[in-house]
Protein backbone atom coordinates (compact mmCIF):
# COMPACT_ATOMS: atom_id res chain seq x y z
CA UNK A 1 0.00 0.00 0.00
CA UNK A 2 1.39 3.71 -0.93
CA UNK A 3 0.82 6.18 1.65
CA UNK A 4 0.45 8.60 -1.83
CA UNK A 5 -3.27 7.46 -1.99
CA UNK A 6 -4.89 8.87 2.42
CA UNK A 7 -3.32 10.94 4.64
CA UNK A 8 -3.92 9.17 7.91
CA UNK A 9 -1.93 11.68 9.94
CA UNK A 10 -5.56 13.96 9.11
CA UNK A 11 -7.45 11.58 10.45
CA UNK A 12 -9.01 11.17 13.87
CA UNK A 13 -7.03 8.73 16.07
CA UNK A 14 -9.98 6.79 16.61
CA UNK A 15 -11.89 7.06 13.33
CA UNK A 16 -11.61 4.68 10.52
CA UNK A 17 -10.27 5.01 7.14
CA UNK A 18 -9.88 2.91 4.29
CA UNK A 19 -7.10 2.12 1.98
CA UNK A 20 -7.14 0.47 -1.44
CA UNK A 21 -4.59 -2.62 -2.04
CA UNK A 22 -1.59 -1.68 -4.34
CA UNK A 23 0.20 -4.53 -4.61
CA UNK A 24 -0.05 -8.01 -4.33
CA UNK A 25 1.81 -8.91 -0.88
CA UNK A 26 -0.92 -9.79 1.35
CA UNK A 27 -2.79 -11.88 -1.79
CA UNK A 28 -4.72 -14.24 -1.92
CA UNK A 29 -6.26 -12.83 1.37
CA UNK A 30 -6.03 -9.27 0.17
CA UNK A 31 -5.97 -9.15 -3.80
CA UNK A 32 -4.71 -5.83 -5.74
CA UNK A 33 -7.56 -3.38 -5.49
CA UNK A 34 -9.65 -4.31 -2.87
CA UNK A 35 -10.38 -1.87 -0.27
CA UNK A 36 -9.32 -2.58 3.47
CA UNK A 37 -11.00 -0.41 6.54
CA UNK A 38 -8.60 0.57 9.00
CA UNK A 39 -8.94 0.73 12.94
CA UNK A 40 -6.48 2.76 14.46
CA UNK A 41 -7.49 2.45 17.90
CA UNK A 42 -7.61 -1.45 17.92
CA UNK A 43 -5.13 -2.86 19.39
CA UNK A 44 -3.00 -5.55 17.27
CA UNK A 45 -2.53 -9.12 18.29
CA UNK A 46 -0.79 -12.22 16.81
CA UNK A 47 -2.41 -13.01 13.71
CA UNK A 48 -3.92 -9.84 13.25
CA UNK A 49 -3.43 -7.77 9.40
CA UNK A 50 -1.88 -4.49 10.25
CA UNK A 51 -1.24 -1.22 8.73
CA UNK A 52 2.32 0.07 9.54
CA UNK A 53 4.97 3.01 8.74
CA UNK A 54 8.73 2.11 8.31
CA UNK A 55 11.13 2.66 5.68
CA UNK A 56 9.22 1.75 2.80
CA UNK A 57 6.13 3.55 3.39
CA UNK A 58 2.71 2.11 5.20
CA UNK A 59 2.55 -0.88 3.72
CA UNK A 60 0.25 -4.10 5.15
CA UNK A 61 1.14 -7.27 6.82
CA UNK A 62 0.73 -9.93 9.17
CA UNK A 63 1.28 -9.43 13.00
CA UNK A 64 3.79 -12.74 13.86
CA UNK A 65 4.80 -12.85 17.59
CA UNK A 66 7.44 -16.12 18.41
CA UNK A 67 9.04 -16.84 21.21
CA UNK A 68 8.65 -13.03 22.51
CA UNK A 69 9.26 -11.30 19.11
CA UNK A 70 7.44 -9.35 16.70
CA UNK A 71 7.92 -9.81 13.01
CA UNK A 72 5.63 -8.81 9.74
CA UNK A 73 5.14 -11.17 7.48
CA UNK A 74 3.35 -10.96 3.81
CA UNK A 75 1.22 -13.66 3.05
CA UNK A 76 3.09 -13.77 -0.80
CA UNK A 77 6.11 -15.48 -0.67
CA UNK A 78 7.43 -13.24 -2.82
CA UNK A 79 8.45 -10.79 -0.15
CA UNK A 80 10.42 -10.75 2.71
CA UNK A 81 9.17 -11.53 6.47
CA UNK A 82 10.69 -8.68 8.79
CA UNK A 83 11.44 -8.66 12.35
CA UNK A 84 10.31 -5.06 13.95
CA UNK A 85 12.04 -3.91 17.18
CA UNK A 86 8.64 -2.47 18.63
CA UNK A 87 4.75 -2.14 17.95
CA UNK A 88 5.14 1.89 17.66
CA UNK A 89 5.25 1.43 13.71
CA UNK A 90 1.69 -0.11 13.67
CA UNK A 91 -0.69 2.74 12.63
CA UNK A 92 -3.82 0.35 12.58
CA UNK A 93 -5.41 -2.81 12.35
CA UNK A 94 -7.64 -4.37 9.66
CA UNK A 95 -11.11 -4.73 10.87
CA UNK A 96 -12.77 -5.22 6.98
CA UNK A 97 -11.96 -6.14 3.48
CA UNK A 98 -14.53 -4.92 0.75
CA UNK A 99 -14.57 -5.87 -2.79
CA UNK A 100 -16.68 -5.86 -5.99
CA UNK A 101 -18.90 -8.33 -4.83
CA UNK A 102 -20.88 -8.84 -1.75
CA UNK A 103 -18.82 -12.30 -0.70
CA UNK A 104 -15.56 -10.53 -1.14
CA UNK A 105 -16.89 -8.64 2.59
CA UNK A 106 -15.18 -10.08 5.27
CA UNK A 107 -14.80 -8.89 9.00
CA UNK A 108 -11.77 -9.45 11.40
CA UNK A 109 -11.31 -9.37 14.94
Amino acid sequence: MESVFADIQSCSTTALFSLEVLDDSMEPEFPVGCIVVIDPSARPHSGSYVLVENEMGMVMRQLWVRAGREYLRPLNDDYHTVRIESTSIIKGVVCQRKGKRRADKKFYS
